[in-house]
């Protein structure tokens, strides 16, 4: 077992793990490349990875040497919001008609089912940010007692920050010169980024009339009316004066500088910005009501990927998902009273030592600390039964 850090700070509420080894490898006053390779035998070419593709190995050499747990190492990447916001990290051909096929506001989604043939294609995922290129709020940064990067930075689903209504500029917690002036976000792409934010960091978001509906449910339908008001439209399209008319209220030509496919990912952050401001706009309706009335698909997708041996990627009905599960399960990441709590609830009345081992390996493995002991009655292990 590797020697643990002297010194290791605690990894903060909501933070990318890449901005984790940077406060690591500020504490010992070495840069984040240095770092990685002298303390975790990690190659410095692959940190710009971190948050997205982590190797096994690292996560587990980062629980060594701080003793923090695998399971809140991993919730610091991409792989936190697995499967309920964003499907899978593994591209796949059937993935783009699964995430962005299954909703819209205009028409029946299956119309426009196509292929993404690009091996890079993930939903949310940009060359850009993946990259290793850094975005952040400007006045989060400068008001953080200590400075940290977000997961939900690392993701191109916003373009702002709601608390502070400006927009995401190229940024980093490891900057040690002035940050540039922050530049101010219109209050309508505002609004949609508060919405999404909820999503991301809550798994839940309210809209009007006090409706709570599933962030996973949120995040494919923003994608679904992204893909509407990006695609190629047909000039005998029903749906085109709709779309035409929100990108003119946004004041921008239609479909501008989205290039001949308009692949969301694929776009710069301007654009990107630009597009989140039109499908605010398109979205007012939709958002007033609830989501209601919500265009889902109405025939099953088929992709090449359905259609070879691997099992295709399945829509999902978030109506039946405990979001109360999933809300409690992130309040105890980074509360240590809701996790005390939480772990107390799941042991009540515990029939063996065993039960109580194998929840706390369930409570690490999301990423739930395990803290203050609990007095177990010691019982006889049976074979015939399962604790």
């Amino acid at each position: 077992m590797a020697t643990r850090l002297p010194i290791h700070p605690q990894p903060l509420p909501q933070e990318a793990l890449s901005s984790w080894l940077w406060r690591l490898a500020d504490a010992y006053d070495m840069g984040i490349g240095e770092f990685a390779e002298a303390a975790l035998g990690m190659k410095r070419q692959d940190i710009e990875l971190v948050d997205y593709w982590p190797s096994a190995a690292l996560i587990k050499t980062l629980a060594e040497r701080t003793g923090v747990a695998v399971g809140r190492i991993r919730a610091m990447t991409m792989a936190a919001y697995v499967p309920y916001l964003v499907d899978s990290l593994a591209p796949r051909g059937d993935i783009f008609p699964a995430y962005c096929c299954q909703f819209g506001a205009f028409e029946n989604p299956a119309l426009r089912v196509r292929p993404v043939r690009g091996a890079w294609w993930l939903p949310w995922i940009s060359g850009d940010l993946a990259d290793g290129k850094m975005i952040g709020c400007i006045d989060c940064l400068r008001s953080d007692r200590q400075r940290f990067g977000r997961l939900c930075w690392r993701a191109s689903w916003m373009a702002s920050c709601p608390k502070h209504d400006v927009l995401l500029q190229a940024a980093s917690p490891s900057e040690q010169s002035e940050y540039p002036a922050p530049k101010e976000a219109d209050g309508v792409l505002a609004a949609l980024d508060g919405l999404t934010l909820q999503a991301v960091t809550k798994g839940r978001v309210r809209l009007p009339g006090d409706r709570i509906v599933h962030g996973g449910l949120w995040l494919r339908v923003l994608r679904g009316v992204i893909d509407e008001i990006c695609r190629p439209r047909l000039m005998k399209d029903v749906s085109r004066p709709i779309i035409e008319a929100a990108w003119a209220a946004a004041g921008l030509p239609y479909r501008h500088g989205l290039g001949r496919w308009g692949i969301y990912e694929k776009l710069g952050r301007l654009e990107r910005s630009n597009v989140l401001k039109v499908a605010a706009l398109a979205m007012r309706p939709l958002i007033r009501t609830g989501l209601k009335p919500l265009k889902t698909s109405t025939r099953p997708l088929k992709t090449e990927a359905s259609r070879a041996a691997l099992p295709a990627v399945r829509s999902r009905v978030f109506e039946l998902m405990p979001i109360e599960i999933e809300n409690i399960t992130m309040l105890a990441r980074e509360n240590d009273d809701v996790a005390i709590d939480l772990r107390r609830m799941l042991n009540h009345q515990p029939r063996s030592a065993r039960f109580v081992a194998q929840t706390d390996e369930t409570l690490e493995s999301l990423g739930i600390p395990v803290l203050a002991p609990l007095l177990v009655a010691r019982t006889p292990d049976r074979a015939s039964h399962p604790y």
